[in-house]
C-alpha cells in the first residue's frame, strides 16, 4: 500500500488545498498530482505499474527581428517647373 514519507500539500481541482501524511489514505485524484517520487516512503501502484512521463516543455520559437534595412521609400514625384511641359505619369519633363 502507498505511503507517504512526509506531509504533502495538493490543490484540488477547484483550488482548495488539502493536506495529506503518512497516516492518511490518499484518494486517487492526489496521488496523480504528486509527482515527487521522494514523496513516497512506498510508491502507490499506479506509479510503480507506470511511471509518471515527465515532457519537455517545447523550446520557444526563435524571434526574427525585423530587418535593419527596410525598403528604399519611393523617391518623390519631380515638380515641374513653372513654364515647362510636365508628364504627370511618368514624372519626365517633355521637350517643347
Amino acid at each position: 500500500m502507498a505511503r507517504l514519507a512526509a506531509f504533502v500539500h495538493v490543490a484540488d481541482k477547484n483550488g482548495e488545498v488539502h493536506a495529506f501524511g503518512p497516516d492518511d489514505d490518499v484518494p486517487a485524484w492526489a496521488v496523480k498530482l504528486i509527482g515527487n517520487p521522494g514523496a513516497w516512503e512506498e510508491a502507490p501502484e499506479s506509479a510503480k505499474a507506470s511511471p509518471r512521463k515527465t515532457t519537455k516543455p517545447a523550446a520557444p520559437k526563435p524571434v526574427v527581428p525585423e530587418s535593419d534595412t527596410a525598403p528604399a521609400p519611393e523617391a518623390p514625384a519631380a515638380k515641374p517647373v513653372p513654364g515647362e511641359a510636365f508628364a504627370a505619369e511618368s514624372g519626365e519633363h517633355l521637350e517643347d
